[in-house]
């Protein structure tokens, strides 16, 4: 087991040492972050957007392309949402095997 610093001059450059490694890993961190969010929002949209095409392949969905309509955004999302919390449930983070 390694000694600990005799003094605190002794532990200022492992601490500086650390405190690089960890400046360096914050972009690292930062875009996986980013990649594992960008998946997990396209396999909601994949998700949803297969509901609704497996229950009327003929369904437009220009209305999802287009957006919410700003006058009834409101009352639209008050009124899904329970089934939110329960489709978001069907996601869940599964760690990358090591």
């Amino acid at each position: 087991m390694a000694e600990p610093p005799a003094s605190i001059a002794d532990a200022l450059p492992m601490l500086n040492y650390a405190s690089d490694r960890l400046r360096r890993l914050e972009p690292v961190l930062a875009g996986q972050l980013e990649a594992e969010g960008r998946e997990l929002i396209r396999m909601v949209a994949e998700h949803i957007l297969t509901c609704l095409r497996s229950h009327d392949p003929a369904i437009s969905l220009a209305p999802v392309v287009d957006g919410p309509v700003a006058e009834t955004e409101a009352s639209a999302q008050e009124s899904v949402r329970d089934i939110v919390d329960f489709v978001a449930a069907y996601f869940k983070r599964e760690p990358a095997d090591s």
